[in-house]
């Protein structure tokens, strides 16, 4: 079985789980009404970090059209946002088969996926759609990169058992008198010291070209 196939049956398998999760989405209040809107509202007051008001939105989006992709969307995005991960996936998986050629909608389903040439399918069809711009466009093709040099290597994975640390952090002013946030110093295979900046959403650590 040829790898590129491997990937398009991966995909088409994992559709499946995605069908029963769409049947079992909750079903409330009345037919009709114009759900982009709706769901455009909630995008609005998610840039604005109101995820009070975007998940309502968001929610009316779907109670009023069962087949809103975008309202769909913006659940998993909350569900994302509140480390709920299980149940973003499933959002996500959901939009993407209401609609499969929306970018933002592929890129936040390939950030689940698991299987890395799906993950690559996925990648590609966002770039091909226009993404979210160039500097969207321009991530998605280092994450296609990444991937293909780590091959079958694991990552993030545990490789000795869990023991307490004791970590010396210091405050950030990144631009004021006030505290924003917290860093640590350290380096890397003997190198330079750098300062990393807590992100408690991170899913790894991220540095730049210069200090790599």
């Amino acid at each position: 079985m040829s790898r590129g196939f491997s990937a398009k049956l991966a995909v088409l398998l994992h559709l499946v789980g995605v069908a029963a999760f769409s049947a079992s989405l909750p079903r409330q209040g009345p037919p009709g009404g114009n759900c982009f809107e709706l769901a455009e509202k909630g995008d609005i007051a998610f840039r604005k970090s109101n995820f009070a008001a975007a998940e309502s939105s968001y929610r009316e989006a779907f109670s009023r059209d069962k087949t809103c992709a975008r309202g769909v969307w913006g659940l998993g995005r909350i569900e994302e946002l509140n480390f709920r991960r299980g149940s973003a996936r499933d959002y996500f998986a959901a939009a993407f088969r209401l609609d499969p050629r929306d970018p933002q909608i592929v890129r936040s389903y390939a950030s689940v996926i698991t299987d890395r040439a799906a993950k690559a399918i996925l990648l590609r069809n966002y770039i091909t759609l226009g993404g979210d711009g160039l500097r969207g466009v321009e991530s998605a093709a280092g994450h296609i990169q990444l991937d293909q040099r780590l091959g079958a290597r694991e990552v993030n994975t545990l490789i000795t058992p869990y023991q307490p640390y004791t970590l010396p952090m210091s405050p950030s002013y990144p631009g004021s008198s006030r505290p924003a946030g917290m860093v640590l110093r350290a380096s890397m295979t003997g190198g330079k010291p750098l300062r990393l900046s807590f992100d408690t959403g991170a899913r790894g650590v991220l540095i730049r070209s210069k200090a790599a």
